[in-house]
This record gives C-alpha cells, structure tokens and sequence, in this order.
C-alpha cells in the first residue's frame, strides 16, 4: 500500500526549524533568497505529491 499524500509530503518538506529560520531571515529584505527557495521547494513537493479531490 502506498503512504498518504500526507505523509510523503511531510517526509519530504524542509524541517520546520529551516523553514522558520528563512522566515526570520525574510523579515530583513537583503536576505529573503533563502525564504523563496524554502516556499519554492514546498511548491515543488505540493505539485508531485497533490492532495486528492474529495468525491462530491
């Protein structure tokens, strides 16, 4: 069986500690490089990894 959406999505995105250190450093406009590459990363896993559709 194969895992869950979920859980290959969180397996894969960068710690929570990366991703609040690029947050801090996004508060000083001359070091934002490292948040856009952290949010680009997680649009990357989001897109190989989409959320199924619920059935209506």
């Amino acid at each position: 069986m194969s895992k869950s959406w979920k859980r290959t999505r969180k397996e894969e995105y960068p710690s929570v500690g990366d991703q609040l250190d690029a947050l801090w450093k996004l508060l000083d406009p001359a070091d934002g490089t490292e948040a856009k590459t952290i949010k680009d990363e997680i649009i990357a896993i989001k897109a190989a990894h989409p959320k199924p559709e619920e059935p209506s």
